[in-house]
């Protein structure tokens, strides 16, 4: 990395992307938002009150990454289904955006 580089790179998501939303209740079990077509990134946003564990194309369980209540998460991963998981008895809302 050179001097004075940032460590990321931030994405724009614009009107002309091809993009999928999704909302989900999540609690202690499984649940999953599934894209139309594979995505190349997901934007995140937890607005429950608990923390929920995020995993791509397969179940979530409490040691996957973790995004606590009112955070978000954006990330560039070829996904096709998001699934989460709460610790704890919720339910806490997650929406989901996914970019083709």
């Amino acid at each position: 990395m050179a001097s004075g580089s940032p460590d990321f790179h931030p994405r724009t998501i614009t009107t002309d992307e091809n993009l999928q939303q999704g909302t989900v209740a999540v609690g202690v079990a499984d649940v999953s938002i599934t894209f139309l077509q594979q995505c190349h990134a997901i934007l995140v946003y937890n607005d429950g009150p608990l923390p929920v564990h995020f995993n791509s194309d397969a179940a979530a369980i409490i040691t996957h990454f973790m995004i606590p209540s009112k955070a978000w998460l954006m990330i560039d991963v070829e996904i096709t289904v998001a699934h989460f998981i709460a610790g704890a008895a919720g339910p806490s809302t997650v929406y989901a955006i996914g970019i083709y």
